[in-house]
């Protein structure tokens, strides 16, 4: 298992895409053909070259270097796609076609999990899904404190079509 920085509080799988930084230039070239879901692990990603991610079954990507609160790390969030940044050497370790579990709330993952590693994120998961459903079920209501205080609660966007998400949640 390789630790970094979770930005992104999901939890997936998927088959390595595995990028040195001088092949991201040409990012659409070695996705372009992958049908099933992967992440994508490489040194370092632009902000612009992980906006051409969302064409792509990425469902995740890690790379050696970047932090919390870098650009990147927002933009993951506001694509909802899971990220893990910041683990060294990571490249020396997973290949292409690898299977990785990518764990965005804890910054793990882990390359070719076995089967009861993946039994036991599945259980996470279901449990993640339960909680989000039982947390939504407040969105109706006022919001209002113990002592009777109403407070109002806003969103914050970057563009229009943030808006809705902002209404969703």
């Amino acid at each position: 298992m390789l630790s970094g920085m979770g930005v992104a509080g999901h939890i997936v799988m998927g088959t390595v895409v595995r990028l040195e930084s001088e092949q991201l230039s040409e990012l659409e070239k070695y996705l372009s053909n992958t049908k099933e879901e992967c992440i994508l692990v490489t040194p370092d990603l632009t902000v612009k070259d992980a906006m051409k991610l969302e064409n792509y079954p990425v469902v995740g990507f890690v790379t050696e270097k970047g932090g919390f609160n870098s650009h990147l790390a927002i933009l993951a969030g506001k694509m909802e796609l899971t990220a893990v940044l910041g683990v060294p050497g990571c490249m020396d370790f997973i290949d292409n076609g690898d299977k990785v579990l990518l764990d965005g709330m804890n910054g793990d993952l882990i390359v070719n999990p076995r089967q009861n590693t993946i039994e036991h994120y599945k259980k996470v998961m279901q449990k993640i899904e339960k909680d989000q459903t039982s947390i939504t079920s407040f969105a109706e209501m006022d919001t209002v404190t113990l002592d009777g205080y109403q407070v109002k609660l806003m969103g914050n966007i970057d563009e229009p079509s943030d808006a809705e998400k902002v209404v969703q949640n």
